[in-house]
């Protein structure tokens, strides 16, 4: 199914992959559903810096920063105050293609570390939309979907984005899409034999 929509589209194959992950997840859009506002205690003040990298450095040294409690509920409240700022990212300079793409991976990622996998695929596809020429993000997006899959034991799902990746970008001259690709090379084959030993272990 994947080679005809490929055949017939000239929408880019990472998109497609995007595309049919998100088929096997509620909601179609991290839009689509929009979380209830912090609480105030949860609001976090945060300056309007002058360029899109300012203002992605704020969010992302803000992240490293404070992410570390070990209670749950204080963290997820951690990872909230997180997403607040990397929205703003995407608030500011919805219209730069370098650091608010980012900006909106992370958001994807801190949900995702919220536990909220299906809300991550949502704002990974949506990326993955917003953005379609720029393979750093096609590659980033589907590689982290693939990773919630991962994730939530739906290993088949996982494996056909990886595999897309690994042939896609293996021999880029980009070391940032090599890496990815490596990735999931490594994960790939993880996953081709681990499904086997788990059914081996409940048949005894």
């Amino acid at each position: 199914m994947i080679t005809e929509l490929l055949r017939l589209t000239r929408i880019s194959p990472l998109l497609i992959v995007a595309l049919l992950a998100s088929a096997f997840m509620p909601g179609c859009s991290a839009m689509a559903k929009p979380k209830k506002a912090p609480a105030e205690e949860e609001r976090l003040i945060i300056p309007d810096y002058p360029t899109p990298k300012d203002q992605y450095n704020f969010a992302r040294v803000y992240q490293a920063s404070q992410i570390k409690a070990n209670d749950p509920k204080r963290l997820s409240s951690q990872y909230e105050k997180a997403i607040q700022a990397y929205k703003k990212v995407l608030e500011l300079f919805p219209n730069d293609e370098q650091f608010t793409p980012l900006a909106m991976l992370n958001w994807g990622d801190c949900v995702g570390m919220q536990g909220d996998m299906a809300g991550a695929r949502a704002i990974y596809k949506d990326a993955a939309e917003r953005w379609p020429n720029i393979d750093l993000i096609q590659a980033r997006a589907n590689y982290s979907t693939a990773r919630t899959l991962d994730q939530e034991k739906r290993f088949e799902e996982a494996k056909v984005i990886y595999k897309l990746l690994m042939d896609h970008f293996g021999n880029s001259q980009d070391p940032a899409l090599r890496q990815i690709a490596k990735l999931s090379s490594e994960y790939y084959y993880k996953l081709r034999t681990e499904p086997v030993k788990e059914t081996k272990g409940r048949r005894k």
